[in-house]
């Protein structure tokens, strides 16, 4: 069997050399195909197909699984940008690599910004990644507290966690992590509007998300009843139509008294410092006589 139609019958974008040989593949073949660059080499005994991803070809030399941020990402989760590659590796783990370098030994420190993590999975994991309770676990205990809600936001407004999963979840992560779970809000719609909720109640002001207004349609965020918090910069990156309902959307709660303001993934991440100032002035400038 020709490799690259190998890798239907296996179902994974990566495969041993064992899973491509007993679905038709011979030796000689497998090395055609490198040769060629049909296929990629990605450590000894693993091929891949060109079109694997940047994280997994890394989780897969190094000698593990995607984990952590990585696996969120792969079930459509939402992630900060420019994550590191998170590596799950098993206790049993042996011949680790470098990430960008199969023939070198994975070194103690460095590592080309990858993350291993080695705790106990809950369930089992697939071939590729842990499995979504894993991922968010480790989420949980690698990343700030602010990260790791929004992850659980996004897993609960998508389905990928239920209610019962979520207090499973907790109750299988150390105590010292459970404060986490009172922070969570299911009606977040993205992962940035979680972050924002999180940082605007830390400032000691009243946010609520997903607000509706009859006539207009939702917010992402009303603080203290007054400002309007939209997020992502929807109005610079939507087609021109849907600016003009933006508009229109801001006119209209202009005229009940409240004030819209629109932040973009970069002023709630890097400058959180002027999303406050801009909402406490608008705060200051309506505030009731």
């Amino acid at each position: 069997m020709h490799p690259v139609l190998a890798f239907s019958r296996v179902g994974e974008p990566c495969a041993s050399r064992q899973q491509l040989l007993a679905v038709g593949c011979t030796p000689r073949s497998l090395s055609w195909a490198v040769r060629t660059g049909r296929l990629i080499r990605v450590r000894r005994g693993w091929y891949a197909l060109p079109t694997i991803t940047h994280d997994l070809e890394r989780a897969v030399r190094i000698g593990g699984l995607l984990g952590c941020l990585s696996a969120s990402a792969q079930l459509g989760l939402w992630v900060p940008h420019d994550s590191a590659t998170h590596v799950w590796l098993s206790r049993e783990a042996s011949r680790l690599r470098d990430p960008t370098d199969r023939f070198r030994r994975l070194a103690k420190i460095g590592r080309d910004g990858c993350m291993l993590h080695w705790w106990p999975c809950i369930e089992p994991p697939s071939a590729m990644s842990v499995g979504t309770m894993d991922a968010l676990a480790q989420v949980v205990r690698c990343q700030p507290a602010a990260i790791a809600v929004a992850v659980i936001d996004s897993a609960l407004h998508q389905r990928v966690l239920s209610s019962a999963q979520l207090a499973d979840l907790f109750r299988e992560l150390p105590v010292r992590y459970r404060w986490i779970r009172l922070l969570v809000d299911r009606k977040a719609e993205s992962g940035l509007e979680s972050i924002a909720r999180l940082l605007i109640r830390a400032a000691g002001l009243t946010c609520v998300s997903q607000v509706s207004f009859a006539g207009i349609g939702r917010v992402d965020l009303l603080v203290e009843g007054r400002v309007a918090v939209e997020l992502d910069g929807r109005s610079w990156h939507d087609p021109a139509d849907a600016q003009v309902r933006d508009y229109a959307r801001d006119a209209a709660l202009a005229a009940l008294g409240i004030v819209v303001l629109r932040f973009s993934y970069a002023q709630v991440m890097y400058r959180p410092h002027e999303v406050l100032a801009a909402i406490r002035g608008v705060l200051a400038s309506t505030a009731p006589a």
